[in-house]
C-alpha cells in the first residue's frame, strides 16, 4: 500500500458517508453496531487511498480543504510526528489520553504485554507537545511578519535526535522496574523481563496463544512497526535561523529535539506524567 495512491475527491467522501450512515440506521442499527460499522467503513475507505487509518486519511483531506486557501488566507502546514507529554511547559509530563507509543509503555507497565512485532533499531519519531505548540508560536509570529518562505513544516526527532525501539524498550525496563505499578489487589505488578520484539508478522505469530495482546497491538502498529523513514525538518531550522533575532528558544520557545536526553525525559517526565495523568494509577515510587 502506497500513500496518497488515489486522489482524494472529499466530497464523494462526504457522501458515501453519509449513504452509510442513512443505511445503518435504516435499519435500525443499534448505537455500537453503528459505531463498529463505520469505523470499518471509515478504514475500507483509507485502505483504498493508501492510508494506514482513519486518523491519518482525514488530516490529510484537512490539509486538502486548507490547500485550498493558500491564495487567499495566510497559510502554513505544520506536521507534527508522534506527540509525547510536555517537556517542561505548563509542567513536565502533561499529557492527556494514551497516545501512540503509551500503549505498548502502560500494557507493558501492568504486566499485559510481553512481546510487540517490530525492529530495534526503528526510529520513534516523538516529540514533546510543548515542543509543538512552540513551534506553531514562533511560525505564526513569523508568517505575520513575512519571514516565512515555505508552506509545510515537519516537527520530530528522528534526524536530529532519533530515539530508537531499542532504547524505548531499555527505558521501559528501567522504569517499571524502580516504579511498579499495582494490581487491583494492592500489589506491585513485578517487571522481570525486557519486552521482546520479534520480526515476524502475525501469521506467522498465530501459532503461539500467549501472544495475543501483541497481535492485537502489531496490528494497531502494523504500518509503523517497520517504517525506516526521517522526517525532513530543514524548514523548521530555516525558520529557527530567520527569527533568532525576535525570539530567543532557549527562553521558553524550545523546540529544538537535540536540547533532550531521551532516558532523562522518559524516566522524570514522560512516563510518571503518563501514569499519573492518563492512567490514573500511580506506580510505587522506592525511595531515592
Amino acid at each position: 500500500m502506497q500513500k496518497g495512491s488515489t486522489k482524494i475527491d472529499i466530497k464523494l467522501e462526504k457522501q458515501l458517508i453519509e449513504k452509510k450512515l442513512k443505511e445503518l440506521r435504516a435499519n435500525n442499527s443499534d448505537k455500537e453496531t453503528i459505531t463498529s460499522m463505520m469505523k470499518s467503513f471509515g478504514l475500507v475507505r483509507a485502505n483504498i487511498h493508501g492510508w494506514p487509518n482513519t486518523y491519518v486519511f482525514t488530516k490529510a483531506m484537512g490539509e486538502i480543504l486548507l490547500m485550498k486557501t493558500k491564495d487567499t488566507l495566510p497559510l502554513i502546514i505544520i506536521r507534527p510526528t508522534m506527540v509525547t507529554s510536555t517537556h517542561s511547559e505548563p509542567f513536565p509530563g502533561w499529557i492527556e489520553g494514551i497516545r501512540t507509543i503509551d500503549f505498548v509503555v502502560v500494557n507493558y507497565g501492568n504486566g499485559t504485554l510481553s512481546n510487540f512485532v517490530g525492529n530495534q533499531d526503528t526510529i520513534l519519531d516523538v516529540i514533546p507537545v510543548d515542543m509543538v505548540v512552540n513551534f506553531m508560536i514562533v511560525a505564526s509570529m513569523a508568517l505575520s511578519k513575512g519571514l516565512s518562505q515555505k508552506l509545510v513544516y515537519h516537527i520530530g526527532s528522528s534526524l536530529r535526535n532519533p530515539f530508537k525501539c531499542l532504547d524505548l524498550i531499555n527505558v521501559m525496563y528501567y522504569y517499571f522496574k524502580k516504579y511498579p505499578c499495582i494490581n487491583q489487589y494492592g500489589k506491585p505488578i513485578v517487571v522481570t523481563e525486557k519486552l521482546n520484539l520479534f520480526s515476524a508478522r502475525v501469521n506467522e505469530l498465530n501459532q503461539n496463544k500467549g501472544l495475543k495482546l501483541g497481535m492485537k497491538t502489531e496490528d494497531f502498529y502494523r504500518a509503523y512497526s517497520f517504517f525506516k523513514g526521517i522526517f525532513d525538518v530543514k524548514n523548521v531550522e530555516m525558520l529557527r535561523m530567520a527569527t533568532k533575532e525576535f525570539i530567543d528558544i532557549d527562553d521558553g520557545f524550545n523546540f529544538d529535539p537535540r536540547s533532550l536526553n531521551w532516558k532523562d525525559y522518559m524516566m522524570n517526565d514522560h512516563f510518571p506524567g503518563l501514569m499519573k495523568h492518563s492512567v490514573k494509577a500511580l506506580p510505587i515510587r522506592s525511595k531515592m
